[in-house]
């Protein structure tokens, strides 16, 4: 099975242009939390911007980003990231809170703000 041009992708796909801010934002908050996943340009794809067209009702917005259990993002900011990794959707909750405590000391790449995590109160994680 291909993780193209599918809302049931085996791992997180996120469709992106070259010169999109939201783009390098999420890629960054992916590559700062070892996090997987597959990039596809819009650039030179006709099938990739008809899905993209598709799953976002006629708009070419970026990134769209596709989540194994189905679920998107459109043009997230690094909370709505954070926000989502946290709740383990796609990871399955214990890999994400054996990893959270690791990683997340992390703020938005684009400040100098630091956030370090603290242990999360009857299975809600708070950052």
């Amino acid at each position: 099975m291909t993780d193209l041009y599918t809302l049931a992708p085996s791992q997180i796909v996120m469709y992106t242009t070259q010169f999109c801010f939201d783009c390098h934002r999420a890629k960054k908050f992916f590559e700062v939390n070892d996090i997987p996943y597959l990039n596809v340009s819009l650039e030179g794809d006709h099938e990739a911007t008809e899905f993209v067209m598709q799953v976002n009702h006629g708009s070419r917005s970026v990134p769209t980003i596709i989540f194994p259990d189905g679920s998107l993002l459109v043009e997230p900011g690094w909370e709505e990231l954070k926000q989502k990794w946290l709740s383990g959707i796609w990871w399955g909750r214990r890999q994400v809170e054996s990893r959270i405590w690791q990683k997340l000391e992390y703020g938005d790449a684009r400040t100098t703000t630091h956030q370090t995590a603290q242990p999360a109160q009857s299975g809600n994680h708070q950052v």
